[in-house]
């Protein structure tokens, strides 16, 4: 990431920032973080702005980052190149190459390259792969989808490998779109009627 994206703001020391080449923070909390290598154990910030970021038992609000890796810890928001999640919670998360594993899970995933092993994601979209290994996806989008042992509610896929396991096979998904259509329409005329 070039310095502009990687630094973002500059820091205010007043405000409790932090800033440094390698910066190690546990058992405590910053408002933001600005270095080349944070890791931060069992504590939290507001921001964090890293070539390179590593979260063990602690929690951010947001990461920015090169390499961002969670173990066992939370971030509402990470954006970076690559980002591994083990035993955490991200809600949104936006990479080139993601790796969720041994429970780690995201409530949303933006990413060329996505591999989640006994994870779960809520809505997946990718430009490229998705692999999946007995793990739970919501609703995943992508070119190409692999399946081993897992369970999906929706896949949109140019390809889809595997032992696909939907909730919505086609004959469902007809149902189901019959369905909205017709309480769209429904909604649609009471809705004309009331004018």
């Amino acid at each position: 990431m070039s310095e502009s994206t990687t630094i973002g703001r500059q820091p205010d020391f007043e405000q409790g920032d932090v800033s440094g080449q390698d910066i190690n923070l546990t058992h405590g909390s910053v408002r933001d973080v600005y270095g080349n290598t944070v890791t931060l154990s069992q504590g939290g910030a507001r921001e964090i702005h890293a070539t390179q970021v590593v979260i063990k038992q602690g929690w951010a609000q947001h990461v920015e980052a090169t390499e961002a890796q969670i173990r066992q810890g939370a971030a509402s928001r990470v954006q970076a190149e690559e980002a591994t999640v083990i035993q955490g919670v991200v809600a949104v998360l936006r990479a080139d190459e993601v790796d969720l594993s041994s429970g780690g899970s995201a409530v949303g995933v933006l990413a060329d390259k996505v591999k989640v092993e006994q994870g779960g994601v809520q809505v997946l979209v990718s430009r490229g792969d998705v692999t999946a290994e007995q793990s739970g996806i919501g609703v995943a989008i992508a070119q190409r989808v692999q399946l081993n042992n897992s369970a999906t509610f929706l896949v949109l896929a140019q390809h889809i490998e595997g032992d696909v396991k939907t909730v919505f096979g086609p004959a469902a998904s007809a149902v189901f779109g019959a369905a909205f259509g017709a309480a769209a329409a429904i909604v649609w005329l009471l809705a004309r009627r009331k004018r």
